[in-house]
């Protein structure tokens, strides 16, 4: 069985050697086997889970390249969920480039995800306060903060970046890539510096307009 690869979106990472150092703060060992069933599995298929163990630091550094730090374990045991699941009906061809396969497809829904809350966030800003069922489940405390200060002085457009920029922590590129053409890294820089100015006026939201400057 070899891996199938996906189409590749506007959101394929930036190739360059900044992401793909390994996480500030993560564990250089591999993952500690100990108990993992592997006598649920197919015996062909058990010196393989043991591979996809092992590359635990890889998904992570990979995932790196895609979504920010916090996320990356979420995609690495997705990722190896996803594994698990497909080595319990036979073994694959290749570990190495099926495992990192599945981690890039996991770290791409993630963003999906997180673009789709933040647009939905922003639909529902005027009814966040309220506590009604425009509030989405499960969103990020910070996102509906920042949402609820960007209504009414940002476009949608704007506010989209400056979630996925200041409340997300996704770097111009990686935000160009997520909301795709025609939108550039450059355009999203200069829409992040517009928005600064709108949100630094006298009177506007001063409380944001700090925590803004702040995380900048």
């Amino acid at each position: 069985m070899a891996p199938t690869e996906t189409v590749r979106g506007p959101e394929e990472p930036r190739r360059g050697k900044a992401r793909k150092r390994l996480l500030p703060g993560q564990p250089t060992t591999t993952e500690v086997i100990g108990n993992d069933h592997t006598d649920r599995l197919p015996p062909a298929c058990r010196d393989q889970w043991r591979q996809v163990l092992g590359m635990r630091k890889a998904c992570l550094v990979l995932a790196y390249r895609y979504v920010p730090q916090h996320q990356c374990e979420d995609v690495w045991q997705e990722t190896k969920l996803a594994m698990w699941q497909l080595l319990k009906k036979g073994p694959v061809d290749k570990v190495g480039p099926y495992v990192r396969q599945v981690c890039r497809n996991k770290a791409r829904q993630h963003l999906r995800v997180i673009k789709e809350r933040a647009e939905q966030l922003i639909e529902d800003a005027g009814e966040l306060d309220t506590g009604s069922g425009g509030n989405p489940p499960q969103t990020d405390g910070r996102l509906k903060d920042l949402v609820r200060s960007f209504d009414g002085v940002l476009s949608p457009h704007e506010a989209l970046i400056c979630v996925l920029k200041w409340g997300v922590g996704l770097d111009a590129a990686a935000v160009a890539r997520l909301i795709g053409p025609p939108t550039t890294a450059a355009a999203v820089r200069q829409a992040l510096r517009r928005a600064r100015g709108k949100l630094e006026r006298p009177g506007v939201r001063e409380q944001v307009a700090r925590r803004i400057r702040a995380d900048t």
